[in-house]
């Protein structure tokens, strides 16, 4: 396997495949935050956050390019996981990414393995949102297409970086259709493991 950054200061090429850190909306401007919401943030290890809370959507994602001369699909079923997102302060410390476990199993399907042809490029956004929890400290959570749920935790207003980790060592992988019986297997699956540039967004309060 061979590496290479790429011109664009936020992508890298691996043995001609480009993935690049997507953030297309840098700023982020923080929802309000009660204290009575800390109760129920303090649910977030058994089930998905609720509703009933303030949130902000963040938008943050990994584009891939596929420069080589063949077709290949990639992985980005989340159990296990294939791509994590990895977050650093103003201060340069990563801040911890917290498992939170599934809490509402989803069989793998065709759209989490995307087919890139020669030239064409794959785009896949995590689905994030930012939680108010008191006085000026944040929680992002991350959900999976499986129900699978990440999160950070003791964000506050100010400069972060972020960057993806793709990890997938699995050659074949099976898809579900509606039905168990109905399954389908995926070939041709990239295998390597990529750590994107980082890539700035920032935390404003409202």
């Amino acid at each position: 396997m061979t590496s290479a950054e790429s011109f664009d200061s936020n992508a890298i090429e691996v043995d001609g495949i480009q993935f690049e850190t997507l953030v297309p909306e840098p700023v982020v401007i923080l929802p309000k935050s009660w204290f009575k919401q800390f109760l129920h943030l303090l649910q977030f290890w058994s089930r998905s956050p609720s509703s009933q809370l303030s949130s902000v959507p963040m938008k943050f994602g990994l584009s891939i390019t596929n420069n080589t001369s063949q077709a290949i699909r990639f992985n980005f079923y989340p159990t296990p996981p294939k791509m994590l997102p990895q977050i650093v302060g103003a201060d340069g410390r990563e801040i911890e990414l917290l498992n939170c476990g599934s809490f509402r199993p989803i069989g793998q399907s065709d759209s989490d393995f995307p087919l890139a042809m020669p030239g064409e490029t794959v785009t896949f956004f995590l689905k994030a949102k930012i939680f108010g929890w008191r006085s000026d400290r944040f929680v992002m959570s991350i959900a999976g297409t499986d129900g699978f749920f990440w999160k950070f935790e003791y964000l506050k207003p100010g400069k972060y970086q972020i960057r993806f980790k793709y990890n997938n060592q699995e050659l074949t992988a099976k898809s579900f259709g509606k039905t168990i019986k109905e399954v389908t297997l995926m070939t041709g699956l990239w295998t390597g493991e990529v750590e994107t540039p980082y890539k700035e967004f920032y935390l404003v309060s409202s």
